[in-house]
Parts: C-alpha cells; sequence; structure tokens
C-alpha cells in the first residue's frame, strides 16, 4: 500500500504528499529488514527535496540516514550525513538528532570524554522517547565491548520498560544480559535471561498473535 501511494502521489499535484509518502515507505521499508531499498527511498526522498528547497523533509531524510549509518557502525557515511544536516538546521528544527549523530560518532572515533559530554547536553533536551539515549548508550557498550557497562545501562532500561509496561522490548532487554553475562563468564546468569527472553516471546506469541513483529523474529532467532 505505501509503495502504490508513493505512485499515486508521485502523478499529483501535492508535492508534499509525494515526499511524505517517500518518507513513510522508507521507515517500513527499514521496519521489516529491507535496508538497501529504505536506504535508496531516502537518498531519493532527500534528493526531491533538496531540488525543492523543502530543508525540514530533507532534514527528516536526513536523521534517517543518519542514524541508519550509526546504527550498522558506518562512521564515515554518517559523519557526511551530519554534515549535510547541520547545513540546513536553519531553525534548530534538528538540533537533538545533531548531537545525538555528534556523541554517537565521538564514542565510536574513541573519544569517550567528548561522548560523555554531548550526552549530558542530550539528557537535558526534550526528545521523542525516554527509550532513545539509554538504547544507544548500550550499542556503544556492546560495541566497545565493556560487558559490565551493558549491564548497568541495561537494567535501566529494562527498568525503564517494566514502568511502562512495554513488553515487546523486553525481550531484546533480557538477551542484552545473556551476551553480558555470557562474556563475562556468568554462564548461569547468562542461561536465567535466556530463559526469560524465551518465554517472553513465546508468551506475545500465544496472547497476541502467531505472528511475531520483525523486531521479536531477530531476538528469538538470535
Amino acid at each position: 500500500y505505501a509503495e502504490k501511494w508513493v505512485k499515486q502521489a508521485e502523478k499529483s499535484r501535492f508535492k508534499h504528499t509525494y515526499r511524505q509518502a517517500l518518507f513513510d515507505l522508507s521507515s517500513i521499508q527499514s521496519a521489516t529488514g529491507q535496508k538497501n531499498a529504505a536506504h535508496r527511498t531516502m537518498e531519493a526522498g532527500r534528493e526531491i527535496s533538496q531540488i525543492e528547497n523543502k530543508q525540514y523533509q530533507e532534514g527528516l531524510f536526513l536523521s534517517s540516514l543518519l542514524l541508519n549509518s550509526l546504527y550498522e557502525y558506518k562512521v564515515e557515511n554518517a559523519s557526511k550525513y551530519l554534515s549535510d544536516l547541520e547545513k540546513i538546521n536553519t531553525e534548530n528544527a534538528y538540533s537533538f538528532e545533531i548531537l545525538l549523530g555528534k556523541a554517537v560518532i565521538s564514542a565510536f572515533k574513541n573519544q569517550p570524554q567528548i561522548s560523555e559530554e554531548l550526552f549530558s547536553r542530550l539528557d537535558k533536551m526534550e526528545n521523542t522517547s525516554e527509550y532513545i539515549l539509554p538504547s544507544w548508550k548500550i550499542i556503544i557498550a556492546k560495541r566497545d565491548k565493556d560487558w559490565v557497562k551493558v549491564i548497568k545501562l541495561n537494567q535501566e532500561l529494562l527498568e525503564l520498560t517494566e514502568k511502562e509496561n512495554f513488553r515487546d522490548g523486553l525481550p531484546e532487554i533480557y538477551l542484552n544480559f545473556v551476551l553480558a553475562y555470557f562474556h563475562l563468564g556468568e554462564k548461569q546468569k547468562s542461561l536465567d535471561n535466556l530463559e526469560k527472553s524465551l518465554s517472553l516471546v513465546e508468551e506475545i506469541r500465544r496472547t497476541e498473535n502467531t505472528n511475531l513483529s520483525l523486531g521479536l523474529m531477530e531476538t528469538h532467532h538470535n
């Protein structure tokens, strides 16, 4: 349906709708594991927004390209998208995303002090979700193989997730504990968390739907 909407919107005189349709399609492609297709759609949307001088929508595409690159540890690509996003951020609409990009890139370039300082500034800013910063800090700690820090950050994320009663997020959190305790040689704790993760996936499958979301499927597979 998203693909059909893009085709129809492209033919219409409503160019804003066409750009929005491309953004929604890229989000769906990304959520369903179609990374290359999502990247192409984001680039297409960004190019059209640039041609039509629609900086706000160009920023939407650039923010997605920036964060996706960071998620895949593509620091050079992320740095380029960050620079481009800074150039069009004339109304400070993407200040949070820019600062987050700088914080993660600094961490990936082994500049922990700079990264921590930027994360401290991010903590004081409004953002769309309380999960964003803890999740990125865990990604950084896993990349650095700092398993003690993974456990500490993951515990904070677990408490937040339980408070918000977001059950679908729990299996991946327990899987992070599995990996951390495994690498620390604490096999029993690793197995205990593995049982929790698997049990939750089965519980969600039984009570909600026989079909799991892509994220839950990946967690179950891992």
